[in-house]
């Protein structure tokens, strides 16, 4: 079976039979896998298998690559928008090890605060305590805090820090910050 060729369809939008989305569930459940964890784990979120929400839970809890971590939450969070991961996010950004994961976490902890009113006021909050207790001593934590404010606020793609070079404190636009701080305050 071809897994690239799986998700290359996926998202080209065709479907994914029923019986490989149950193997690609199986082997990561098992941890035998017949193919790249991170193509499988891309394909169920590209699929939007949100009956698998349950398998990716358990990986960004228990797996120790952070690689697959950070797919899982994005794929939660980001991709799917499930408000019960909220917390999961939440915890990802404090607990975990790996900045990526942290990342991730903090960018879907945006996108589920601009998608679900009822966590707008507390992924406010979550973002901008972790930027200010972490800039600019820390720009990689307060990076990915800030680009989880730029989430919440759905600040365009064209107005937000450039992937491809190093962050720094001057790239930071203080009125965002400034407009977290009153969703924050409520």
């Amino acid at each position: 079976m071809d897994y690239e060729q799986i998700l290359q369809s996926a998202k080209q939008g065709e479907a994914v039979k029923p019986e490989i989305l149950d193997s690609i569930r199986d082997q990561l459940e098992s941890g035998r896998y017949k193919a790249d964890p991170y193509t499988l784990v891309y394909i169920l979120g590209v699929a939007e298998d949100k009956s698998s929400h349950k398998i990716l839970w358990r990986l960004v809890r228990t797996n120790s690559d952070e690689m697959i971590r950070r797919i899982a939450i994005e794929t939660l969070t980001s991709r799917w928008g499930l408000h019960e991961y909220f917390p999961i996010a939440i915890a990802c950004i404090k607990e975990d090890s790996a900045p990526e994961v942290r990342d991730a976490a903090a960018i879907g902890i945006g996108f589920l605060g601009s998608r679900h009113a009822d966590l707008r006021q507390r992924a406010a909050s979550v973002l901008l305590s972790g930027f200010e207790s972490s800039c600019p001593h820390d720009i990689v934590s307060a990076e990915s805090y800030y680009c989880g404010i730029l989430e919440l606020l759905d600040i365009p793609l064209d107005e937000r820090p450039s992937p491809f070079k190093d962050f720094t404190v001057d790239e930071i636009r203080w009125e965002f910050v400034d407009q977290a701080r009153m969703l924050s305050d409520g």
